[in-house]
């Protein structure tokens, strides 16, 4: 038997096997697949578990057969992390910075034996595919023309070059979840005292993304807390979420969140241009091969963000009629004689998330192409005239007056959701959450007990769930809802999940996450 000669796969070789197993047919064993694909089948176990890591590597290694480490990894990749950093902001770097800043890194770390040497750095740069070269002025100055100028020149090269649902605009918000407006907003038989309220300022901040045809991407929630004790025994969310010292949106932040999305275009084969505007942690993301970034010229946002044309106005009002509804119901529900502030205090981390997934998917594509259409984003034919767009209109709750409420919309508006700082002060924040992110234990930041003043929600039991489905059963059946059919699928499929989990206790989110 000849002897069997061992092949390194680079990165690319490695992709393509993954990509040509995620082609095969789904009902395709493993061991099926390895023959298709000539290879081991503990090479192909080894390829799925390690397909993450792989498919989030940089670049660089793409021509290695093996990946090389440094002494340690945690200084060479958290130093990566703030070159990034310093070259999004067109710093000047050399090699006495890099050592200075990777010995500063480790310190931080807790590595206070690390020793950046010019042997070190020769190889971490190897590693990055990194040269020395001198600067002769860098492209990408910010546009001084006016927002009438950037139409002109930037508009009509994207609608040239992509199509309605292939152009997108992303722009974060801040999201107070817990504010209620100054004066009482319910029906005053509902509230035995009509006080005014301090502002609950406990925030989020929320990025929402949208293209010109009104398809959207999943909201991205960013809290202080990586690890809320909301989260707990949860399996899956409503939206994606992120986490940093102030809720802020980051370069770290916005980098994996459009290398996230960037995969997921690859794999689709679909290239989109995205507009966004030039907020500081918006920095210049390498390897991207299917999201084109433009930024907007400054100081226009505000007229020519479609965003900002009512898509987050609208959010945020469906945001804040979830918020009315819950606390009236609570109220309601409630025998003791509870306010509307202290049910509001109650509000988690968690059901922000929801409160704002269920709220993006009540804004139209009528409404985001309307906002669009508004920051004239049009495909005009020199016959056809301009037509100009309805006027948003935010519904009011009943029994809450319209200047209050949408007093109460806006109350957020204009909250800072990004550093606007000079380069060292946010090079020191950003380094913190570097520290942060690579320690050991992803500890908990020390306020998070701050953010979570609710009791933890006990797992509900199989018994207890069965009771639910029998009273929301008869509930419906009893006040006429038209669909008690689907319900009854849907009963028949929970059913049959926990009988079949009986042995180990299942949530209902992880059903949720299976059957979706």
């Amino acid at each position: 038997m000849p002897e069997r000669t061992r092949t390194d796969l680079n990165r690319a070789e490695k992709i393509g096997l993954l990509d040509r197993y995620r082609s095969l047919p789904t009902n395709t064993s493993q061991r099926e697949s390895a023959e298709s694909l000539g290879i081991s089948r503990g090479l192909l176990r080894n390829l799925l578990r390690d397909e993450e890591k792989l498919r989030t590597t940089t670049e660089q290694s793409n021509d290695r057969k093996r990946q090389r480490h440094g002494k340690n990894d945690k200084v060479e990749d958290s130093l990566w992390e703030w070159f990034q950093f310093a070259r999004s902001r067109r710093v000047p770097i050399n090699g006495p910075i890099l050592c200075q800043k990777a010995e500063d890194l480790a310190r931080l770390l807790g590595f206070n034996d690390f020793e950046a040497t010019d042997g070190w750095l020769h190889r971490w740069k190897q590693r990055h595919s990194l040269c020395y070269a001198k600067l002769h002025g860098e492209a990408g100055d910010a546009d001084t023309e006016a927002a009438a100028l950037w139409r002109q020149q930037q508009v009509r090269d994207l609608l040239e070059s992509y199509g309605p649902e292939e152009i997108y605009n992303a722009d974060e918000t801040a999201f107070y979840y817990r504010a209620l407006p100054d004066s009482t907003y319910v029906e005053k038989e509902l509230l035995k005292q009509s006080r005014g309220n301090k502002v609950a300022k406990d925030r989020l901040t929320v990025l929402v993304c949208c293209s010109m045809a009104g398809c959207k991407e999943k909201p991205l929630v960013i809290g202080k807390s990586k690890t809320p004790r909301c989260f707990k025994n949860v399996q899956s969310y409503p939206t994606d979420y992120a986490a940093s010292s102030n809720a802020w949106m980051t370069t770290s932040i916005w980098t994996r969140w459009l290398q996230k999305w960037d995969r997921r275009l690859c794999a689709s084969g679909r290239k989109v241009a995205l507009l966004v505007d030039n907020c500081t942690a918006h920095g210049e993301v390498q390897g991207l091969t299917s999201i084109r970034i433009i930024k907007f010229a400054p100081n226009t946002t505000s007229i020519i963000q479609p965003c900002d044309m009512g898509v987050i106005r609208t959010l945020k009002a469906y945001c804040r009629h979830a918020i009315r509804g819950r606390i009236i119901d609570e109220i309601e529900d409630s025998d003791a004689n509870v306010t509307a502030a202290a049910i509001a205090r109650k509000l988690s981390v968690l059901d922000a998330l929801h409160i704002v997934a269920a709220a993006w998917t009540k804004v139209t594509e009528e409404t985001i192409r309307n906002c669009w259409e508004k920051a004239n984003f049009l495909r005009i034919d020199e016959n056809q005239s301009e037509h100009v767009p309805p006027e948003l209109n935010l519904e009011v709750p009943d029994g809450m007056e319209s200047e209050l409420f949408h007093m109460w919309v806006n109350i957020d508006a204009g909250v800072p959701v990004a550093c606007e700082l000079s380069f060292e002060e946010e090079e020191s924040a950003v380094m913190a959450e570097i520290v942060e992110e690579f320690r050991e234990g992803h500890a908990a930041s020390p306020n998070e007990d701050e953010e979570e003043v609710e009791e933890e929600e006990p797992t509900p039991s199989n018994a207890d769930i069965r009771s639910c489905l029998r009273l929301i059963r008869v509930a419906l059946e009893r006040n006429g809802f038209p669909d008690v059919a689907k319900f009854d699928y849907l009963s028949l499929k929970i059913r049959d999940f926990i009988r079949k989990s009986a042995a180990h206790q299942t949530t209902l989110p992880e059903f949720f996450h299976r059957i979706n």
